[in-house]
């Protein structure tokens, strides 16, 4: 009781946190699918439930393919076996699957108080960095998307939490618990490997090249052991440690600056500074509030230079926090999915947001301690932000998936006009390939490993004739434009014969002939 009557706002944070999670996870479908769910989270269904039913690691049941993060797929995989009643508009394992991602959010968010409670005591204060966290849409609407972001996002968490106990008190036993979680985090997604080499970096920062070798060989060797086994079993089944999802959408949009202006290194510096410019300007919105968070960077400048009772050199740390070394990680990630591979989706840079939640504790408590902030200031700014996060939501948010609605609505009629044993093929396979009562054979790579090795030859339509794929279902667009370098072919239209268009998103089905 006497917690509870200190740390009410914390408490009561905790339980609107966790009511809107579970909330959405019985909303009805429809809903779910035009909001949440993202296409490719069925890429993750549709092999789970393809290995449930003995059908291996593939998303047609007939290619193998290892496009997917090994350690989500471990988690979803028990709804499947467990939950999928084998029909056309299988959803409860679904809805299973929302359940952990709720699940995560809030066993993020619990890491989360364990983090900034290091920093303060105020009540107002957590209240404040945790109302951020679970009353965020744009936020909540990525960890509910049914891909691996929730399990990411979370063993980011962890390892933020993980390092600072080392850097509270170092030991052996404290560099393996890190190593063990950084490994961890990379199997639930793979490009996290950069936070981990943030803490590598830190170790080296704090005991000098010398004394850095062995936490580093103790906290690496930890990791590399937990990671190891999915790396053999790529090489030994692919002949490679890279999966198919991580190159075909790179290789891709490479090409299509050559197949749009040419293979000049000039069109490619472009292309880089373009594609980091765009998904900057794209990270800011994610997190719900830019307006509040470019004025909170601004009053941190301002504590930094102007902040009364000491002088600014002594408002820096002696020695760099770790906290700053691990959020490196997210400026490196950025930097390769952004400036490298030239792939983003909202979903690769939403943990900026568990970064945010962490500084605002921190710059909140500071400006408690010196009198400028009380909690009578915390209330209107979280209310005031709320209200931002209604118009944001009111504005990018609603229904912000609807296509994928006519999306099911097409693989329903396919269902339903043709022939039961034709064979499919589509590049937008997810909602197909998992709603569909025909084989629905993945096109752009992402899941299956044979498609990849096709789209590197530039022989997508032979690798189709091979496959005896009888009909097409996608957008003109993907033909006409993205993967027209890809066919091997001329004019794909001359060789196709349209046989239905959704009237709304104008998905097509077309026979081929």
């Amino acid at each position: 009781m006497h917690y509870l009557r200190e740390n009410w706002p914390v408490v009561f944070v905790l339980a609107v946190g966790v009511l809107l999670s579970f909330s959405f996870t019985l909303a009805p479908f429809d809903f779910v699918l035009g909001n949440f769910l993202s296409d490719d989270s069925f890429y993750y269904f549709q092999i789970a439930r393809n290995i449930a039913e003995g059908l291996g690691s593939t998303f047609d049941g007939v290619n193998p393919t290892n496009g997917y993060h090994p350690l989500w797929l471990i988690a979803v995989l028990p709804f499947f076996s467990a939950l999928s009643d084998g029909s056309a508009y299988d959803i409860v394992p679904i809805q299973g699957v929302l359940a952990l991602s709720a699940l995560l959010y809030v066993a993020t968010g619990a890491v989360l108080l364990a983090i900034i409670r290091r920093y303060t005591k105020s009540a107002w204060v957590k209240a404040g960095a945790l109302g951020f966290w679970f009353l965020n849409p744009f936020l909540l609407y990525q960890m509910l998307n049914g891909l691996e972001t929730p399990l990411s996002v979370f063993f980011i968490a962890l390892l933020f939490l993980a390092g600072i106990r080392v850097a509270e008190l170092p030991s052996t036993r404290r560099f393996i618990e890190t190593g063990i979680v950084g490994g961890l985090m990379m199997l639930s997604r793979l490009d996290t490997v950069f936070y981990f080499l943030g803490f590598l970096a830190y170790l080296v920062y704090r005991n000098r090249v010398r004394r850095s070798v062995r936490p580093v060989l103790i906290s690496g060797i930890a990791a590399t052991l937990v990671v190891a086994p999915w790396l053999l079993w790529n090489a030994v089944n692919f002949g490679t440690v890279i999966t198919s999802s991580s190159v075909a959408s790179t290789m891709v949009n490479h090409e299509l600056i050559v197949q749009d202006h040419g293979p000049s290194w000039f069109q490619t510096f472009k292309a880089a500074v373009y594609m980091t410019d765009r998904e900057a300007r794209a990270v800011v919105p994610f997190t719900g509030i830019p307006v509040v968070l470019f004025v909170l960077a601004g009053l941190t400048l301002g504590w930094f230079l102007f902040g009364k009772g000491r002088s600014l050199v002594s408002r820096f740390p002696r020695e760099i926090p770790i906290e700053l070394f691990i959020a490196s990680g997210f400026v490196l990630n950025f930097v390769a999915n952004a400036s490298i591979r030239w792939t983003a989706r909202p979903w690769y840079f939403i943990a900026v947001n568990l970064m945010i939640a962490i500084w605002l504790a921190w710059f909140l408590e500071k400006l408690r301690e010196e009198g400028y902030m009380h909690r009578f200031v915390v209330v209107p700014l979280i209310l005031f932000s709320l209200f931002l996060f209604y118009v944001g939501w009111s504005k990018d948010l609603r229904n912000v998936a609807a296509p994928q609605r006519q999306m099911l609505e097409t693989t329903q009629w396919m269902n339903a006009n043709l022939p039961e044993d034709a064979l499919l093929g589509a590049f937008n396979s997810g909602i197909q390939g998992y709603f569909s009562t025909h084989r629905v054979v993945n096109l752009d790579g992402l899941v299956n490993n044979e498609a990849l090795a096709a789209l590197q030859r530039k022989d997508v339509w032979g690798y189709m004739q091979d496959e005896g794929i009888q009909y097409l279902a996608d957008y003109d667009l993907y033909l006409r434009y993205r993967y027209k370098s890809f066919l091997g072919i001329g004019d794909p239209f001359s060789r196709l014969e349209l046989v239905y268009e959704e009237p709304i998103t104008k998905l097509h089905v077309f026979k081929v002939k």
